[in-house]
């Protein structure tokens, strides 16, 4: 027997809840509102850093898949090479979340950081975050590698495991669509080979003004994506302003790290 394999346009990503939506109304942690954990980009880049996805493919996948830097698979024609990425390591990660204010108060790298002059964070607050997905094995076993390799830079995991019927229900009672997580382990594709930058568009944040319609669920928001993502899905494919305008969405959506591809 041979194996052919081949990538598709789903791609298995973790989803960073940067703006929930009891933002929406203005941002009052005191009232009830999350702190803004994820508001400093260098926070979102540590955790990517500290996230061992190769681990993924070599132990879950049998080596079938490739660790993506971007939302379009490395074997697309419009891929952008050029762009940030997040090989796994534990030292860029660690230091990227000290910068950003989260600190290892006790001198125990395994133990969760806590927040010392984070914006929008009270200090002392631990690095615990929520991660939600689906029960299916698969993300099981994801979930666990991911959860030991961030217990390695401090960050620590509270893993829930629910229904599909619960996990992918409508906002603004559902977790996901309802913009109410932390961490959100799940996957999303496309009809075709046109490279989905409009998932990250402002105008597909789920919302009660919109009915909470849209999948740009983690509430990121940057007018310079939205201008480049407008410009590329209304060029003309082949001409140097639709193969730049979508080589610039990709250098945002890697800095900015709104979510982080898994395979």
């Amino acid at each position: 027997v041979k194996l052919s394999t081949a990538t598709t346009p789903l791609i298995e990503r973790l989803d960073m809840g940067i703006v929930p939506s009891s933002y929406d109304d203005g941002y009052a942690p005191g009232y009830g509102d999350r702190q803004d954990i994820f508001g400093d980009v260098r926070t979102r880049q540590g955790i990517a850093y500290c996230l061992d996805r190769q681990k993924i493919i070599t132990s879950v996948l049998d080596g079938i898949s490739k660790v993506p830097d971007t939302f379009i698979s490395p074997e697309h024609p419009l891929f952008n090479n050029e762009t940030a990425k997040y090989e796994f390591d534990l030292k860029k990660g660690s230091d990227l979340l000290a910068l950003a204010g989260w600190i290892d108060a006790d001198g125990n790298p395994t133990t969760p950081r806590v927040a010392s002059g984070v914006k929008n964070v009270v200090n002392g607050t631990p690095l615990i975050l929520t991660y939600q997905t689906t029960t299916a094995l698969q993300r099981r076993l994801v979930s666990e590698i991911l959860s030991q390799s961030l217990s390695e830079c401090g960050v620590g995991l509270d893993i829930k495991y629910t229904n599909q019927d619960e996990f992918y229900a409508p906002g603004p009672d559902g977790a996901l669509f309802g913009r109410q997580f932390d961490l959100a382990e799940y996957a999303l594709g496309v009809v075709g080979t046109e490279p989905p930058c409009a998932w990250f568009m402002t105008e597909q944040i789920p919302t009660k003004k919109n009915k909470w319609l849209g999948v740009n669920i983690s509430g990121y928001s940057n007018s310079d994506y939205d201008l480049q993502c407008h410009k590329a899905m209304n060029s003309l494919p082949g001409t140097q302003e639709y193969t730049d305008a979508y080589a610039q969405v990709q250098s945002i959506f890697a800095n900015d790290l709104p979510s982080i591809p898994l395979y």
